[in-house]
Formats: structure tokens, C-alpha cells, sequence
């Protein structure tokens, strides 16, 4: 059932995309537009579907809007850095990509000073989604003005005491822990980043004390089916937890992040503990409490797939995830397309392509899962 229902919403996308008249109405970005639908096309192609007519047209669309200087947007979600970063390097639109990256530099620049400047780390909306574009570009020349970012970052993180600010200053009222608005989003980029050929463990140091930090923060085993591990917040002085399992953020995509940094780092006692740790997290089946109510990537069970997978990934081990608990994230996600019956829209995070993306990833071999990094983890 679970394959067949991963068929028929790939079969969607694809079919949706063949004609221009959808993709017209759509932004250019990755999380909200077309660069990840693109982005979900190329690994459906990688699992043998035909997507060729959609991606022509997906491509056309695209170069009609930046002919027609329709794209007003420069950032991740909406603008031309989301479709910039959701482009393989080598495919039909590469050309594109490359030009874009030329036009971008700049502009990716200034916009993480502005972003600084106001305070906003915010991994998919303020300075620190521009790692993500440097991360895809991996171009030494860039190592100047991405050490200047790296090194914001940095400076705030320990003026705020090893936390997060998501919103300007002057709008805030909580620090943000989350991977896609917070702390563990910035630390997981930040140390892929330390991997590459720009920073070659430039920020081994921080990456390591906010990783012995962050694990100061986590509650003990006893608290793992309450949904209590680790703050999604702090407010007024207090933490705050979700019980929500998701991508964006709760106990799952935290414990993710901890458990990359804990083996790129070398800790084998703390992976032991957070491999305990995420299993239990996953045994947790109370989808009303763990807020699991669609199937999509951001907030639902497309992006729990994802993540399940991606645990794997990052062990190295293909049976680390019991089969019971394989059998009944895949259940929940059938379930919960059928009772979507209307897939709307199109989008990443909260549409179809999100969906298509998170459960064709998780039926990958490891050696074929998805580099990308608009995920973030």
C-alpha cells in the first residue's frame, strides 16, 4: 500500500506539472515555489519516473520569469536564492544556475550583513540561510565573505548565551531552539559548513561547545515519551517543549542534529544515547498528542520518512529503525494522504512536492539519499 501510495502522489506531481498554467502562479524559491518542486522532479527521476515533459515545462516557466523580471524575491523561501540552491548542478537549467550564482554573490552578501545587523539568525528566513547558499555553491572564492557570516553568527550566539533570536530586534519574545527557526537549524549548518572546502574545521571549537551545550540541555531518558527532551523555546525565563514529532521542529529533528554532530565529532557514548533516545521518540504513537496531523514535510508525516531515513544516513546502518516502527510511519503517512484528498498546493513544506520528496528519500539506499541542504539537517 505504502509503495503504491507514494506512486500515486508522485504520479500527481508530475502530472500537475506537465502543463504551465499551475506553475505560472507560483514564486521561484525552494520552500514555497518552484525550486523545490524542481528539486523533487530530479529525484523522482533518480527513482525512474518519467519526468521529462514536466521538468520542460518547469524549466520554461522558469526562464519566462526571469526574461519577464517577475522574480522581486531574493530570498530562500520565495526568491531566486531558493531557486538558485534547488538546481543540480549538472542538468538542463545549469546555465541558469550559474548565472544566477553570478548575480547572487553580491546580494547574498549585503543581505547577511543587513540580517546581522537586524539580529535575525533565522535558519530559513534571516542571515543564516545563507549558509545554505554557500553551502550548495562551495566555491573557495566566496570563503571571505562567508567567514564575515560565519563569524556574525558566531559573535551573537555567544552574546546571547549559546541561543537564537529568529525575529529583528525589538520583535522578540522567546529564544528559538528549533532546527528550522533556531539554535540546532544554525548549528547543523554551521558544522557542515566546517566540513567543507571554505572553512576546512575553521569552527571545529564552536561547533563543539555548543554541541556539549546543547546536550546540557536535554532531559533524561524518562522524559522521552512525554515529549519533554529537549525546549522548543524559552520564554520569560521558562523552557518550553512540544510533543510534536516533525521536521521543523521537537524531540525528532533536535535529537537528528545532536546525533550528526555527536558522530562528525566522535563521541561514541553520547551516539549511543541519542540513538536510544530517537527510537523512543519514535515509538511514540499517540499521533493527536505528537501533533502528527498531515502528511506533509514541514509539520507531518513526509518529513518524519525523511528524517527516519536520514538517521540511517548518518549511522551508516541500513536496519537501524525497527520494522515495526518503518511499518507504522508508512501506515500513518497512507492514512493521512487519503485523508487529503486535495494535495494542495504544490509547495515543499506544506504541499505536494514535500510529500513526493519525503517518501521517495526514505525508500533510497544510503549511498543514493539526497544531499540536499534546504533541508537543513
Amino acid at each position: 500500500m505504502f509503495e503504491t501510495i507514494v506512486r500515486d502522489v508522485s504520479d500527481e506531481l508530475i502530472h500537475r506539472t506537465s502543463t504551465k498554467l499551475e506553475l505560472e502562479s507560483l514564486n521561484v524559491g525552494a520552500y514555497s515555489g518552484i525550486g523545490g518542486i524542481y528539486m523533487t522532479l530530479q529525484l523522482c527521476r533518480k527513482n525512474g519516473l518519467d519526468v521529462d515533459l514536466a521538468c520542460e515545462h518547469v524549466e520554461t516557466v522558469v526562464i519566462e520569469k526571469l526574461k519577464r523580471g517577475e522574480v522581486n524575491s531574493f530570498k530562500l523561501a520565495d526568491g531566486l536564492m531558493g531557486l538558485t540552491v534547488s538546481i543540480p548542478h549538472e542538468c538542463s537549467l545549469g546555465n541558469i544556475k550559474r548565472d544566477l550564482t553570478l548575480q547572487l554573490n553580491k546580494y547574498v552578501s549585503d543581505f547577511s550583513k543587513e540580517y546581522l545587523s537586524r539580529g535575525n539568525l533565522d535558519p530559513l528566513h534571516g542571515a543564516s540561510s545563507a549558509l545554505i547558499y554557500y553551502l550548495d555553491c562551495n566555491d573557495v572564492s566566496l570563503s571571505k565573505d562567508l567567514d564575515f557570516l560565519v563569524r556574525g553568527i558566531i559573535d551573537q550566539i555567544k552574546e546571547n548565551n549559546g541561543v537564537v533570536y529568529a525575529l529583528d530586534k525589538g520583535k522578540r519574545d522567546s529564544l528559538n531552539f528549533s532546527v528550522s527557526h533556531g539554535l540546532l537549524g544554525v548549528l547543523s549548518l554551521v558544522a557542515r559548513l566546517n566540513e567543507t572546502v571554505y572553512a576546512k574545521t575553521l569552527y571545529t571549537n564552536f561547533v563543539t561547545q555548543q554541541f556539549e551545550l546543547a546536550l546540557e540541555l536535554l532531559m533524561d531518558s524518562s522524559y522521552a515519551l512525554k515529549g519533554e527532551l529537549y525546549p522548543a523555546s524559552k520564554r520569560n525565563g521558562q523552557y518550553y517543549y512540544s510533543p510534536r514529532i516533525a521536521w521543523c521542529y521537537g524531540d525528532l529533528s533536535s535529537l537528528i542534529v545532536l546525533l550528526r554532530l555527536s558522530v562528525s565529532l566522535k563521541y561514541p557514548q553520547k551516539t549511543r544515547e541519542l540513538k536510544e533516545l530517537i527510537l523512543n521518540v519514535l515509538s511514540r504513537q499517540d499521533l493527536a498528542y505528537s501533533k502528527v496531523e498531515d502528511p506533509f514535510f514541514c509539520h507531518g508525516a513526509a518529513g518524519i520518512l525523511f528524517l527516519m531515513r536520514k538517521i540511517e544516513v548518518i549511522l551508516n546502518e541500513n536496519n537501524f529503525i525497527p520494522h515495526d516502527l518503518w511499518h507504522f510511519w508508512q501506515r500513518t503517512a497512507v492514512d493521512l494522504i487519503k485523508k487529503y484528498k486535495v494535495l494542495n498546493p504544490l509547495s515543499f513544506l506544506d504541499g505536494v512536492s514535500g510529500i513526493v520528496y519525503g517518501t521517495l528519500s526514505s525508500k533510497l539506499e544510503i549511498e543514493s539519499f539526497p544531499d540536499d541542504h534546504i533541508t537543513v539537517i
